[in-house]
């Protein structure tokens, strides 16, 4: 009997132990970036990225303070909104943010919404047939959770299911309010 109820007891222990042990793949998933909250910027030509607590703040940071009236509702639905965002300061605001386009939006949620990961390139997509700006391994903490984007700055976007342009992927030449086979499925992509 004892050898029973203490088999039980060690049964327990051990599954309470597998439970609340943090596994390689949530250890591999978790966020490497600076700064805290659901909104970030990713920059394209240093692969840096950081999170803000507000998406007001992201796109204060990503336009280096040209725009700092923006909300979610806003950049979902105003057409305009994509001027404002990628007009050139005419003066210097910031060393990295000056001359700096924003050429993509990405949402965790369809049709525009949730969590939001901004691109922000040296310059505009040249649309000359070359691939201008790519991500080879998407932002971590975004890896397999993009469900919408919006595409600005003349960016076409090319995404990939696995990191370095691998798996599956599709192209895309405009906004794209939800994802379709490649929801939550992102893990590179390459934009012109």
């Amino acid at each position: 009997m004892r050898t029973r109820a203490g088999m039980a007891v060690l049964a327990a222990v051990a599954s309470v132990g597998m439970l609340t042990a943090p596994s390689a793949t949530a250890a591999e998933q978790a966020p490497r970036v600076s700064g805290t909250g659901p909104h970030c910027v990713a920059q394209l030509e240093t692969n840096k990225t950081t999170c803000y607590k507000t998406f007001r703040e992201s796109v204060a940071a990503a336009t280096g303070g040209r725009v700092t009236d923006a909300t979610q509702e806003k950049a979902a639905r105003t057409p305009n909104f994509v001027d404002q965002l990628n007009k050139q300061a005419s003066t210097r605001t910031s060393r990295t943010t000056a001359n700096t386009s924003l050429v993509a939006i990405m949402y965790e949620d369809p049709y525009y919404s949730g969590a939001s990961s901004i691109s922000v390139a040296p310059g505009p997509c040249t649309s000359n047939g070359s691939w201008d700006w790519e991500w080879r391994s998407i932002a971590t903490g975004w890896n397999d959770r993009v469900s919408s984007f919006k595409l600005y700055s003349d960016c076409h976007l090319n995404a990939f299911e696995h990191f370095d342009f691998g798996g599956a992927s599709q192209y895309f030449g405009t906004d794209t309010s939800s994802l379709g086979l490649l929801d939550n499925q992102i893990s590179s992509y390459r934009l012109h």
